[in-house]
């Protein structure tokens, strides 16, 4: 029997496995010498707040956006015995981009490193794409490791509060490999058997303790000759720390502080999707998304005229603030 007969048999074992519901089934990485996969990472967190006041046009907008995108290859290099792999990563394209608009006043900074040049806005800024790094990962693509980075910050001569460095910093790196949908998966998973996992907050203007999500895996579709598990994204706020959670302090401004304690959360929702590769054992997209909406209502704050007679009431006036945060994986052409 050939090896390529034997990876066929065992996709199929795996997808029979999810259309029964049975339990016999894992989203875990196949690692093999010498695969290569060239995956984008692309994160954004919008932050919009306003004022509305009655018969009154709402106040223009404080908004603050962040993007930033890394197109990396990765190479696997050797496998462990524990089936954990070292994969050797190379930066093909860096961006950030930051752009806000606080009290009328508009800015708009970016940095691209690609194609063996770089382009920032902020001074002293060292390119980065071609540059590589190694990790260490488990099949569930847990990041247990980032390889010699210190060495590769002196050998770039990158500063601690410069963008490529924080791009390259050790947390955001982890982001950029590890799947959540596959690294909270257990060991056996089915059509439509939930798993959930608590995890701390991503941002620190969300009006909650820690986030829950869910994962269920729904269905199987082929596509271009492989098996692909579709496995949705859901998830709630949590209001009390769940045991073994990191608590993330708020912000250290003082009115987004007042703001967060005195808002009412109108909205949150949290959606997304997983990709799996049954065929190759490869995490193929990943997207999620968190929106948010706080509400805060001019009688828990002088939102009106100061001279008016229903400033007791707050005048009817509301504060509304937006936080919108969306991130994806996915696989690209060699």
């Amino acid at each position: 029997m050939t090896k390529g007969t034997i990876v066929k048999l065992a996709a199929i074992t795996l997808m029979a496995g999810f259309l029964t519901g049975c339990e016999t089934s894992s989203l875990q990485r196949d690692f093999k010498v010498g695969d290569v996969e060239r995956v984008r990472y692309a994160n954004s967190q919008l932050y919009k707040n306003w004022v509305e006041m009655p018969n009154k046009e709402p106040s223009e907008p404080n908004t603050k956006e962040t993007r930033y995108e890394m197109v990396l290859r990765q190479k696997v290099v050797s496998i462990g015995e524990d089936g954990s792999a070292i994969l050797e990563v190379t930066i093909e394209k860096a961006l950030l981009n930051i752009i806000s608009n606080v009290n009328k006043k508009k800015t708009d900074m970016s940095f691209v490193s690609s194609k063996g040049k770089v382009k920032s806005d902020w001074p002293g800024e060292r390119k980065i794409d071609g540059a590589s790094y190694r990790i260490k990962m488990k099949p569930n693509t847990e990041v247990v490791e980032v390889i010699g980075l210190d060495k590769l910050h002196k050998k770039l001569n990158l500063k601690e509060d410069s963008r490529a460095g924080w791009l390259l910093s050790e947390k955001q790196i982890k982001m950029y490999h590890e799947r959540e949908f596959v690294k909270n998966a257990p060991s056996k998973v089915g059509l439509g058997k939930k798993y959930q996992k608590a995890s701390k907050l991503p941002h620190n203007m969300i009006k909650a303790k820690a986030l829950e999500y869910n994962y269920t895996p729904v269905e199987i579709i082929e596509k271009n000759g492989v098996n692909l598990a579709v496995v949705n994204i859901s998830g709630e706020a949590l209001q009390t720390l769940p045991e073994g959670v990191e608590e993330v302090k708020g912000p250290g401004n003082f009115f987004q502080s007042f703001l967060i304690e005195k808002s009412d959360m109108q909205e949150f929702k949290i959606t997304g999707k997983g990709l799996f590769d049954l065929t190759t054992g490869k995490a193929r997209k990943e997207n999620r998304d968190i929106d948010i909406l706080l509400l805060l209502d001019g009688d828990k704050m002088n939102l009106g005229n100061p001279k008016s007679k229903d400033n007791a009431k707050g005048s009817g006036g509301k504060m509304f603030t937006v936080i919108k945060m969306h991130q994806t994986f996915e696989t690209l052409a060699k």
